[in-house]
């Protein structure tokens, strides 16, 4: 216990080698928590010491609590569960074993299936964190995306700050200065060249004060969640998710052909895929222009955003529809519609999308970036597409769209109004009318 303190210092983190950086971390702040090392240590091996006497000991309502907590793989060991020879799948079986132990004595150890074989202890990095997207571009060179800034509600980006909304946001590009962002997309394309990645990755770090950076987690596979950093800083340079993973899909194949022996398949593939490309390109003029509107000025304002992600990306990945996304704000007396680039169509909640369209500017690494990936964009992004919120009137939409997707929870959506005006204006839209509609008010 003492060497780790006089090597390292506080405070310092204890995590696991191999697993994702977002589970079983720790961090030790001080000679107080360092009272639990080997608590942290068994965590960052996903192993769970358990003392037969303290589960007896137990209300059954604690037990289920238990449970639960060790089940969950945010706080505890997930599933499968290894345990005294016994593998379990689900939170019943684990219960019904545990609760086999009344007159045992000792202790029980769980653990992951996939447990580790080592941790790692090492000193906390004071810094910026961050994540950057790698591409492999037209040309066959690496371009970093705008490195996005991971502002915490913690100390730890784990794993409920990461995947649950709300704990956590996102800032594309980090806030910091030009030329050190531009430190950050150097060093992180190196490592994508030095480690022979192809294609894409995503590679997490820090940038310190004096602008040391570390690339602590190489990652040749991405969350892809419609907010994920995968998807957020693709949509930068006006790619939206669908066209971002037609992007990975071709390129993929483009290397497997350079790489594989056996690759007689490949070619007729990657013919096939551009065809349609080609064809989605040629027929864009001829879809059917959908508005999806989401946002709104109720407490359910965040789901609609969520909601009317979804409908986005099902539309646009479609032949016939062509989604373009309206955000809904204001108030009851006066309702603010804006058409939304894709970047802010995928910002974290209904807030921060209204903060950046009152705050908009185009920052200057950006508009760098998207030069570059130029040849990219120039194959995979619709012709059309728009990099700045615009501002619109219910009547510009009538003139502009086909039909009108409602994606509003709670008002405007579910109280009749929207539909009135968009009754006035003769355009199609969803579900019930307006006077159906109002009797949920």
């Amino acid at each position: 216990m003492n060497k780790p303190k006089k090597k390292i210092g506080f405070p310092m983190v204890i995590r696991p080698a191999n697993q994702g950086s977002s589970i079983g971390v720790a961090i030790v702040n001080d000679q107080a928590a360092l009272s639990h090392f080997e608590y942290f240590i068994n965590r960052a091996f996903f192993r769970e010491v358990l003392l037969v006497s303290t589960w007896q000991s137990f209300t059954p309502e604690e037990r289920l609590q238990y449970v639960r907590n060790i089940t969950d793989i945010r706080d505890g060991l997930g599933f499968p569960m290894d345990g005294n020879g016994q593998t379990f799948y689900h939170p019943e079986a684990l219960l019904r074993y545990l609760n086999e132990l009344e007159t045992a004595t000792g202790q029980i150890i769980l653990e992951s299936h996939w447990s580790e074989q080592c941790v790692i202890i090492e000193s906390f990095i004071h810094g910026k964190e961050f994540s950057c997207i790698v591409l492999r571009n037209e040309d066959g060179s690496a371009v970093a995306l705008p490195p996005t800034e991971i502002v915490k509600g913690s100390e730890v980006f784990d794993y409920r700050s990461k995947y649950l909304p709300g704990l956590s946001r996102k800032e594309t590009p980090i806030k910091i200065e030009e030329h050190r962002i531009n430190a950050i997309r150097k060093a992180c394309a190196h490592l994508f060249d030095f480690f022979e990645f192809n294609t894409y990755a995503r590679i997490d770090g820090f940038i310190t004060a004096d602008d040391t950076i570390f690339l602590n987690d190489p990652n040749t596979t991405s969350g892809m969640l419609p907010s994920s950093f995968f998807f957020h800083q693709a949509a930068e340079i006006g790619l939206n998710p669908s066209q971002f993973l037609t992007y990975i899909i071709r390129t993929s194949l483009e290397e497997r052909i350079r790489t594989s022996a056996n690759f007689t398949s490949y070619p007729s593939l990657l013919k096939q895929l551009d065809q349609k490309i080609e064809h989605l390109k040629t027929e864009q003029k001829s879809k059917k222009k959908i508005a999806v509107v989401l946002g709104g000025y109720s407490a359910e304002r965040h789901i609609s955003v969520e909601s009317g992600r979804n409908i986005f990306e099902k539309l646009a990945s479609s032949d016939k529809y062509q989604p373009i996304p309206i955000f809904l704000t204001g108030s009851a007396s006066q309702h603010e519609l804006y058409q939304l680039p894709i970047n802010l169509l995928l910002k974290d909640n209904a807030d921060d999308i209204r903060d950046k369209i009152k705050n908009y500017m185009q920052h200057p690494v950006i508009e760098e970036i998207k030069q570059i990936c130029e040849p990219i964009t120039k194959k995979y992004a619709a012709r059309d597409v728009v990099f700045e919120p615009r501002k619109l009137t219910y009547e510009q939409i009538a003139q502009e769209v086909d039909a009108v997707f409602i994606a509003l929870h709670g008002r405007p959506g579910e109280d009749g109004e929207i539909q009135r005006r968009l009754d006035v204006l003769n355009v199609p839209y969803n579900g019930s009318s307006a006077d159906s509609s109002s009797l949920t008010n």
